[in-house]
This record gives C-alpha cells, sequence and structure tokens, in this order.
C-alpha cells in the first residue's frame, strides 16, 4: 500500500512540476534493459545503454524528470551465430546477431513498436568481439530517427483513441471512493494527449479526496485513542496536528 500512495504521490507531483515536456509535442523516453543475455557483462551492458541514450538525446526525445519516466526503449542484443577461429597465435571470437529495440510503457506494460538491426563483431574473447558489435551502433542512422518518430506518433494515437475508457474507468474507481485505483489508471495518459486537461483535473480532484479520506481515517483513530486519557484541548490539538500533516 505504501509503495502504491508513493507511485501515485510521485505521479501527482509531476503533474505539477513538468512544463515544458507537458507542452511539447513529443514523448520522452529512458534506456530500460528488462532483458540481460547472458554474453553480455557488466562493461557491455553499460556501452549498450550508453548507446541508446545518446540515440535518444541526438533526436531530442529525452525526458525532463526522473522520477516521470514512463516510457523506455528497451534494447537487447540477441546472438544468432558464433564461432571460435583458431588462428595460430590466439583464437579469434566472432559473433553474429542483431539489436532490437521496443517501445515500452513501464506502467501498464504496453509495447508500442519494435525494431531490429544486425549486428557483427569479433575480438581476442568473447567480451571484446561483443563489445564490437556494439561500437558498430551508428547512433545517426536514420532507422531509429525514424523508429522513434513513429513510436511517438503511435501512443500519442492510441491514447487519444483510449481516452474515454480510462476516464470513465477511472470515474467508476472514484464513485467506490478508491481513490488510489482511480489515479493509477489515469497515470498512464500522457500529457501529450489532446484532452489531459481533464485527466490533470480529475487527478487532482482524487488525490484531494483521497487525502480527505485518509486524514478523516486517522482523526477518527486519534480520536477515541484519546478517550478518557486527555481533556478536549489536547484532542483538538492532536486532530489539527494531523489535518496539518495532510495540506
Amino acid at each position: 500500500m505504501m509503495k502504491i500512495r508513493y507511485f501515485i504521490y510521485t505521479v501527482f507531483i509531476c503533474m505539477l512540476s513538468i512544463n515544458c515536456f507537458a507542452q511539447s509535442s513529443r514523448i520522452g523516453f529512458s534506456t530500460w534493459v528488462r532483458n540481460i543475455s547472458d554474453c553480455m557483462d557488466e562493461a557491455n551492458t553499460r556501452l549498450l545503454v550508453s548507446k541508446v541514450d545518446q540515440m535518444i538525446a541526438r533526436n531530442c526525445a529525452g525526458v525532463t524528470t526522473a522520477s516521470c519516466v514512463m516510457f523506455s526503449i528497451c534494447p537487447e542484443v540477441i546472438i544468432s551465430h558464433e564461432n571460435v577461429v583458431q588462428t595460430g597465435a590466439r583464437n579469434v571470437y566472432v559473433k553474429k546477431g542483431e539489436l532490437s529495440l521496443s517501445v515500452i510503457n513501464r506502467v501498464d506494460g504496453s509495447q508500442f513498436s519494435a525494431m531490429s538491426i544486425a549486428l557483427e563483431g569479433n575480438g581476442t574473447t568473447e567480451s571484446q568481439a561483443m563489445r564490437a558489435m556494439l561500437s558498430r551502433i551508428n547512433i545517426a542512422d536514420t532507422r531509429f530517427t525514424h523508429f522513434i518518430r513513429g513510436s511517438q506518433e503511435r501512443i500519442v494515437a492510441y491514447y487519444a483513441e483510449t481516452l474515454p475508457a480510462f476516464i470513465t474507468k477511472a470515474e467508476m474507481y472514484a464513485s467506490r471512493k478508491q481513490y488510489e485505483e482511480a489515479i493509477l489508471v489515469l497515470s498512464v495518459i500522457p500529457e501529450t494527449v489532446d484532452g489531459y486537461e481533464k485527466v490533470a483535473s480529475l487527478m487532482d480532484k482524487y488525490h484531494h479526496n483521497e487525502l480527505d479520506a485518509s486524514a478523516q481515517e486517522r482523526i477518527e483513530t486519534a480520536t477515541s485513542g484519546c478517550a478518557g486519557s486527555v481533556d478536549i484541548k489536547e484532542k483538538e490539538s492532536l486532530i489539527e496536528r494531523i489535518r496539518t500533516l495532510f495540506k
């Protein structure tokens, strides 16, 4: 429950703090390595993340607030062929495969697009061969630009189409006074979608309703717990202190 509330408050703060990003027509991305294959050591994983980070930055598609990362580009290196060539002095490791990229909504797990490019490399160790593969990723490749722009357009189009359904679902939870669930439903809607003003207004409303409900619960607990042990002024002082914590 605490994790859910922390997430809700983070989302609410992000709504208030993001300005330029919310007004932009672009969706921002972070890099998220979901699946680390056995062939990837720590150094090569860092190199992979760095490559994708540079790719995102080059296309002006980064996020401005770390705590508000929702959409991620998930890279994965898939090895399709590997061989060891004996040259006499030392072995040469040869690897072939592909870099797979997918765009994921980290809140609800939706995947919006995917692409892959062929890679190959060689080195005197398996790690060096993998590093050679990753080093050949050209962040200026126009295929990455088309991938990022297309992903942004798909995300906006999807949520613009499904926005009424998300709002209806959130209102259903709110009617049951399940404000946390209502906020979580709305939290997956990007700020760039037309009509987001209503989403922001509802999240603001549900956020305050949740605080009011939590405060009332604590007030009743405090009042019953103090019965017979303190005078009325001390009771009122304690209740007011609890109210202050939720302002």
